[in-house]
């Protein structure tokens, strides 16, 4: 957060023709010290509203789709019982890890099928293992995946601090 205030108050300086060292905030006339500190408790109030519509969105969109959520859960657990939500561990920003959920898709038995499996991989370069018809995904998986409604658990992520500048296409931490 730091960096976005020093790189706005560069700016501010630039635009100012002021020079930007801090020694040099001492020669500034109180208008330009009121400037100054205007813009930076602008930037922090601007930070501190889009964390708070993140987690305002982030709850408005859990009670819109919590009947879904119900509903895949119940699926899931019909046809292969628990559990529901499937972790993974990311790399996100700056190499720090995070916890990413979706929902689950394939069997529980999945990675040990996938030891079995790899004589079928059909991905050219073998970094990825991949099936047109892969034999570990649920029917149910198919169909969440197809709607990419296994993804929609990452949601709720919006309120961890470490996953707030991720990307769901992040590095698995293996």
């Amino acid at each position: 957060m730091n960096e976005v205030i020093y790189q706005a108050r560069r700016d501010l300086f630039d635009t100012l023709n002021v020079p930007v060292t801090k020694a040099d905030i001492r020669i500034l006339k109180w208008k330009q010290r009121l400037r100054l500190a205007a813009w930076e408790g602008m930037l922090k109030s601007l930070l501190v509203f889009k964390r708070m519509l993140d987690v305002i969105l982030s709850l408005m969109a859990l009670i819109l789709l919590s009947p879904m959520f119900l509903a895949v859960s119940l699926l899931i657990i019909l046809t292969d019982g628990r559990p529901v939500i499937y972790l993974q561990k990311r790399v996100g920003l700056y190499g720090q890890e995070f916890r990413f959920y979706k929902f689950r898709s394939m069997y529980r038995d999945a990675d040990e099928l996938k030891e079995k499996l790899m004589a079928q991989n059909e991905s050219a370069d073998g970094v990825i293992f991949k099936m047109k018809r892969d034999p570990r995904v649920m029917d149910i998986g198919r169909f969440i995946r197809r709607f990419s409604i296994d993804e929609t658990p990452p949601v709720l992520q919006r309120s961890d601090r470490r996953s707030f500048h991720c990307r769901t296409a992040a590095a698995v931490a293996e």
